[in-house]
């Protein structure tokens, strides 16, 4: 949304129907705090349950069910939940290198890359040394603007 000009201010009846509107917004936003800290907690109390009663697979999930089927007000229906096990392998770089080295094998698994950055302190001092104008300047950047809605 663009900037837009000051006015004269908003009719008393819209100054109400805007500070109701705020008062909703805070309102919710708390309690989707709230809810959201809940939310966690039931989480991992549902976790827990599963991992000490959940029947396991071969991939290492826990399923627990419902004694009886759960159905929500907007009509999805569960009769259950499952811990799902995710696994994520990552290689050790530190341990990659100890071991390298003491095997003698550090030219043959690490690289020496060259990478260039920008040195965006030295575009401005060009600009300040007249090497680069400030139109040249401006065009080189890219402005974003968004707006965030706080209270206080």
């Amino acid at each position: 949304m663009p900037d837009l000009p000051e006015t004269a201010g908003p009719s008393a009846e819209e100054q109400d129907r805007i500070d109701r509107i705020f008062r909703q917004w805070v309102t919710l936003k708390e309690r989707i705090a709230a809810d959201t800290t809940e939310l966690g907690y039931l989480r991992d109390q549902l976790m827990e349950y599963a991992a000490l009663y959940g029947e396991a697979n071969a991939k290492g999930h826990r399923t627990s069910e419902l004694t009886t089927e759960y159905t929500t007000t907007s009509g999805t229906t569960y009769a259950g939940w499952t811990r799902e096990k995710r696994t994520t392998t990552r290689v050790n770089v530190d341990r990659v290198r100890a071991l390298a080295e003491e095997k003698g094998l550090v030219d043959e698994l690490f690289t020496t890359q060259t990478v260039e950055v920008l040195d965006q302190d030295k575009l401005y001092a060009l600009q300040q040394e007249d090497r680069i104008t400030t139109p040249e300047l401006d065009e080189l950047l890219d402005t974003t603007t968004t707006y965030a809605l706080k209270g206080y």
